[in-house]
Parts: C-alpha cells; sequence; structure tokens
C-alpha cells in the first residue's frame, strides 16, 4: 500500500514537471510568434508612407522640381540686365596686304586724277574694356514679368505632377492590396477544393461516389491552380510597378501594411470650388503669361536709352614687334548715351501681338470647358461612391451568404442527401462572391479617390500637410 502511495506520488510528480516545461515552450513559442509578427508589421509600409517616398523619389517629380529651378535662374537672368554689363575685348590684326585709299590729285598738285595711296600698318593690335548700363526699357520690366509667372507655372505643374503621383501610388496600392486579397480567396478555395478531392477518393473507395465526380473535382482543382498562377503574375506586376513608381530598387524587399477592409465612411466631404483645383490654377497662370507675353511685345515698340562706355589701347607696328618698350600704345577712351527706338518692322509686332491675343482667347475657352468638365467629374465621383458603398454592402452580405450556403451543401454532400454537382455550384458560387466584393471595395477606394481628387484635397486627405 504504501509503495503504491509512493509510485503514485513519484508518477504525478513526473507528470508535473512535464507540463511545466510544457507551458514554458508553449509561452516560449508564444512569444517568439507575437515578436516575429510584430516586427512583420513594424517593417511593414503604410500608404502614407508609400506617398512620402514617391513625392522624395519619382522621376516625374524630381524632373518637375528641376523644372522649377530652371525657371528660377530664369527669372535671374532676366533681373541680371539691369547691371552693368562688361565686356573685355583683344583683337591682333595681320595684313598681308595693306588696303589701299584713293585720294584726290589736287593733293599733289595733279587735278583731275586719283592718287592710290597704301595706307595703315602690317602689324594692329588693340585690347579693351567695353561697359553698357541699362537705363529705361519697358521690354525689361515685362521680361522679369514673364520670367515670374514662368517660375509660378512651373510650380503650379510640379504640384499637379505631385497630385497625379500621389494619386498613382494610392490607386496601385489599393489593386496591390486587394489582388493579394483575391490570391488568398483562390488559394482558400483551392483548399476546400483539395480536402473535397479527398473525401471524393475515400467515398470513391467506399464504393459510394463515382470516378467521373473525382475527375469534376480534379478539372476544377487543376483549372483553380491556372488562375492562383495567373493572380500571382499579376500581384508581382503591380509590385513592381509599385516599387517603380515611388523609386524603390526592385532588388530590395517591399513590405506593405495590409489594408484594413473597413466598413466605408458615409460621412462624404462635400463641397465643389473650382478655383483651389490645380488645373484651373495652371490654365489662369498661363493666360496671365499669354498677356505678359503680349505686353513685351507691344513694350518692344518703346525707345531703350542705355550708356555706355569705352577704354582701350591699340598698336600699330610696320613689325611683329608689339611688346617692344622703344614704341608706345595708343589709348581710347568714349562715353555716351545709345537711344534705339523701331521705326518700322513690315507688320511683325502686329502680327505677334494678335498671335498672343488668339492664344488668349483660346486659354479663355480652355477655362471654361475645364471648369465644367470638373464640375461634370465631381458630380459623377459622387455619386460613384455612393453606388460603390450601397454595392459593396449588398456584396458583403452576398458573401456571407454564399458562405453558408456552400457550409450547408457541403455537410449535405458528406451526408449524401446532395450530388458533387450542387456542391461545386456552391464552390463556384462562394468563389464569385468573394471575388464581387474585393472588387466592389476597390470600388469604393477608388471612387474615394477620384471625389478627393475632384473636391482639390486629395494629399490632405491622405497623408496631411507635409512641411
Amino acid at each position: 500500500m504504501c509503495n503504491s502511495i509512493s509510485l503514485f506520488s513519484f508518477e504525478g510528480l513526473k507528470f508535473q514537471i512535464r507540463m511545466r516545461r510544457l507551458v514554458g515552450i508553449c509561452l516560449i513559442l508564444l512569444l517568439g510568434l507575437h515578436q516575429h509578427v510584430w516586427s512583420q508589421e513594424e517593417g511593414a509600409v503604410a500608404l502614407e508612407d508609400l506617398i512620402r517616398q514617391a513625392i522624395r523619389n519619382n522621376y516625374a517629380i524630381i524632373n518637375a522640381e528641376r523644372q522649377v529651378q530652371q525657371a528660377q535662374y530664369g527669372v535671374s537672368a532676366a533681373r541680371a540686365n539691369r547691371f552693368p554689363q562688361l565686356t573685355f575685348e583683344a583683337q591682333a590684326d595681320h595684313y598681308m596686304d595693306l588696303p589701299v585709299s584713293v585720294l584726290p590729285g589736287e593733293l599733289v598738285g595733279e587735278p583731275g586724277t586719283d592718287l592710290q595711296v597704301v595706307m595703315g600698318t602690317a602689324y594692329n593690335s588693340n585690347a579693351g574694356i567695353k561697359a553698357n548700363q541699362l537705363l529705361f526699357s519697358r521690354a525689361y520690366l515685362t521680361g522679369v514679368e514673364q520670367a515670374k509667372l514662368n517660375k509660378s507655372l512651373m510650380e503650379i505643374q510640379a504640384i499637379k505632377t505631385q497630385e497625379d503621383v500621389i494619386y498613382q501610388t494610392a490607386s496601385l496600392y489599393y489593386q496591390y492590396e486587394i489582388s493579394l486579397e483575391n490570391l488568398s480567396s483562390l488559394e482558400s478555395n483551392l483548399t476546400r477544393l483539395v480536402e473535397l478531392e479527398k473525401v471524393s477518393q475515400l467515398m470513391l473507395d467506399q464504393g459510394v461516389a463515382i470516378k467521373t465526380e473525382l475527375d469534376r473535382i480534379r478539372i476544377d482543382v487543376t483549372n483553380l491552380k491556372a488562375m492562383i498562377l495567373q493572380q500571382s503574375t499579376i500581384v508581382d506586376y503591380q509590385k513592381k510597378l509599385l516599387k517603380l513608381l515611388i523609386g524603390w530598387e526592385d532588388s530590395k524587399e517591399l513590405m506593405l501594411k495590409k489594408l484594413p477592409l473597413s466598413n466605408p465612411d458615409k460621412a462624404l466631404p462635400l463641397g465643389y470650388e473650382a478655383g483651389v483645383l490645380t488645373d484651373i490654377k495652371l490654365l489662369e497662370t498661363q493666360l496671365a503669361l499669354q498677356h505678359a507675353s503680349e505686353k513685351g511685345i507691344k513694350a518692344s515698340r518703346i525707345p531703350v536709352l542705355s550708356a555706355f562706355g569705352q577704354f582701350s589701347y591699340d598698336a600699330k607696328r610696320r613689325e611683329l614687334n608689339f611688346f617692344n618698350p622703344n614704341y608706345r600704345w595708343n589709348s581710347i577712351s568714349v562715353v555716351g548715351l545709345r537711344l534705339s527706338m523701331p521705326l518700322f518692322d513690315g507688320g511683325n509686332k502686329r502680327a505677334q501681338i494678335k498671335q498672343q491675343q488668339l492664344a488668349q482667347s483660346q486659354t479663355l475657352t480652355q477655362i471654361d470647358y475645364t471648369t465644367k468638365q470638373l464640375q461634370t467629374e465631381y458630380q459623377h465621383a459622387n455619386n460613384q461612391i455612393n453606388n460603390s458603398i450601397l454595392m459593396l454592402e449588398v456584396q458583403k452580405e452576398n458573401a456571407l451568404l454564399a458562405h453558408h450556403v456552400y457550409d450547408q451543401t457541403k455537410l449535405q454532400y458528406k451526408e449524401g442527401i446532395t450530388d458533387l454537382t450542387d456542391l461545386l455550384s456552391a464552390e463556384t458560387a462562394l468563389r464569385d462572391s468573394e471575388l464581387t466584393y474585393y472588387q466592389s471595395y476597390l470600388n469604393y477606394k477608388l471612387a474615394q479617390l477620384d471625389l478627393w481628387k475632384t473636391q482639390g484635397n486629395l494629399k490632405d486627405q491622405l497623408i496631411g500637410s507635409m512641411d
């Protein structure tokens, strides 16, 4: 009796030790799994970070910023004309044959005759500095104005390029994440079909099923594998496009945060104001630039007043000895005012002015058309997002119902109540309903992007203001 009690106590103690070890191992595994998931989530890139990455590294944005810098240098170049323009010039001439001048014979007492005289020296050289200072020019003022407007145009174009890249990045991210959901859905369907294949094989072995039913399942399995392969190709291609868009190295791994399939936000931001849209600002600045160009052409008719000066040395030698200290260099200096005024250009300026006026009329027409077009796009986006929300709710309920029907049909098939045709139909309906739901969610997110874009607050909605 005592030996039995001692043995029972010893076995109980061994059992407790094993359980403690097992619990410890489980805790370690759970902690490790939690750390692994946390580290994956920590290294994943959210949509906001993708957009910031694109703004920093996208090729189109970089080129747009360079165009702004070029326009700024254009302003500096236009303003530089108000400063004195200094030029150094030097020249050395060697006459192989000296020029001949014709003088009247009266100079040497031979009236009525011409006297040909060789004048000058074989070697001539001069060096000096010329200065020119603009005093008054209306064309200079309009030129600076045009350069500033061109810079503003490039800045607005850079903003538009950034908005386009933000839209493309968000759109491609949503498409990629929904493609992943589609791939996951197809893989889940494949798992169910493979399980059904095993069940049918077991039923065939037991003589309660026919081989034709098993073959039908295998055909569906093969078709589904092909769909998964095609969907995997789409996912890989979309990810490569996303890397290219944000300036991410193709060889570097890009982990993205999973898109939460949350309920749609029914409180939509309302309001439309064409004046805040980049497309309208771009056209209005273009119109101002065209008007400034017209003013510049008209200003070219106004006289230009400038001051000039020159200080130089020259030397004339019979032999090549410019630096001989026995012969001096002669200095020349002059200062003065220069007034330049066009008198007749054959109608060139008038034709250029008419061209600019017609261009302004075209831009005004384009502004009117673009305003109405953007208004139409806003109304369409508003209707589209409302329809997408309704469709998303319907497809979500339909997917849940299809899942319930499949579970019931599968149970009935195992019990022999229904046949394989009904089960495969239920499986196809479940797959289609899931894929349709994901497509509806993608349509909702894209409609949301369109609405924000037509309201001019796409960037603020996605990432807020950036320094």
